[in-house]
């Protein structure tokens, strides 16, 4: 069995949110700008993920 582009995506976006975590617990928890982008870049893996669960 083939594995899902959906899970693919889903497990990209909870790859780049451990960064951000770490990225926040290393600095004084406060997120760096690095912090940020990797938070958006999992976020739009998730929605991409999202959307290639339900809407196709």
């Amino acid at each position: 069995m083939p594995i899902s582009t959906a899970l693919i995506f889903a497990l990209l976006s909870l790859v780049f949110v451990a960064f951000s975590a770490r990225d926040y617990l290393r600095n004084d928890h406060h997120l760096s700008p690095a912090a940020r982008i990797w938070l958006r870049v999992a976020l739009i893996f998730a929605v991409v993920a999202l959307l290639l669960t339900f809407v196709v």
